[in-house]
């Protein structure tokens, strides 16, 4: 967590608890991305969904 101005810490299963993924896996979670997409274009970007996550072993 970074305590610095102009940054905004996101806890992923604090948004969905059905998401397991760690560090490497959230390159490919859908939830990142809706977080993501979110972030940068907050006027048209879709609401961000819980979808279960589980990185593919």
């Amino acid at each position: 967590m970074l305590d610095e101005p102009g940054v905004t810490d996101i806890v992923l299963q604090d948004i969905c608890g059905y998401d397991g993924s760690g560090h490497l896996s959230q390159a490919i979670d859908p939830n990142v991305t809706s977080l993501i997409l979110k972030a940068l274009d907050p006027e048209n970007a879709l609401a961000p969904k819980c979808v279960p996550f589980f990185a593919p072993l």
